[in-house]
């Protein structure tokens, strides 16, 4: 498919996004999520969204985390996501080793917040490792959570 084709359809998808999440509906099926851009629309054109906030922290609401011990070790990831209204948000965890986990649908039935979290194993051996996970929202309207940094010093 070309890429101006699927540039609309992805536009349309978003918009019926935006008209079902107001009723409190499923968005309908359509292509892979990931094809979904990132961006916000161009300014003067902006459109509010039923999503208030997304975040992700670590247990214990740390922004942050060291870990020093025997690896490999998990890393837990805990996400927030809140919402003005009744609508169905769908959403991706993405890692800074450019790793994406599958798209993932919350459906709120009125205002409010919904916990979620993930998992990440790693640290086979040298030196330091520093990374992050955050969430991305892709539907109603594209966002991104702030990035939950974490550092992990493995012992020999």
């Amino acid at each position: 498919m070309s890429n101006k084709f699927l540039l609309i359809l992805t536009s349309i998808l978003i918009s019926l996004a935006l008209v079902s999440c107001g009723r409190g509906e499923a968005p309908p099926p359509g292509p892979p999520q990931e094809m979904m851009p990132l961006e916000p629309p161009p300014p003067g054109q902006q459109q509010s969204s039923p999503v208030t906030d997304v975040r992700v922290y670590f247990p214990g609401n740390q922004p942050s985390f060291t870990y020093n011990g025997q690896c490999p070790t998990t890393i837990t990831f805990v996400g927030d996501i809140t919402v003005d209204g009744p609508c169905t948000v769908t959403y991706r965890w993405v890692r800074s080793d450019s790793a994406q986990g599958p798209v993932e649908t919350e459906v709120f039935n009125a205002a409010g917040a919904k916990q979620l979290s993930d998992t990440w194993t790693l640290g086979g051996g040298g030196g330091p490792i520093t990374a992050w996970e955050r969430i991305d929202i892709l539907t109603p309207l594209p966002r991104q959570s702030n990035e939950a940094t974490f550092t992990i010093n493995c012992n020999p």
